[in-house]
């Protein structure tokens, strides 16, 4: 989102840079579509993000729960931090 501001910011020095009274009417215009854009942008930035998260947290609570049942039921564990990774029964191959 840094990007975005960044952006932003250069868009509104190369807009001001030589403009002239007369053309404040298109320099508010272009302004307010690039906030509009930047709003819009990092909406969708801000939502994709806690969508990763919160499939990341499900995934890593799934690996935890996992484990723990696996334990408790007393099943050897043979590299319980590995299994607790990837979330795979003892002698099986799988990915998360």
């Amino acid at each position: 989102m840094t990007a975005y501001s960044m952006g932003m910011l250069e868009t509104c020095r190369a807009m001001v840079t030589g403009a002239r009274p007369e053309d404040l009417d298109d320099v508010l215009a272009c302004t307010k579509l690039v906030l509009g854009y930047i709003q819009h942008s990092c909406t969708a930035v801000a939502a994709a993000y806690l969508d990763e998260r919160r499939r990341m947290d499900s995934d890593e609570q799934r690996r935890r729960y996992m484990l723990m049942s696996a334990l408790l039921r007393g099943e050897a564990l043979a590299d319980p931090a590995h299994q607790a990774i990837i979330g795979c029964r003892r002698g099986t191959w799988c990915s998360a």
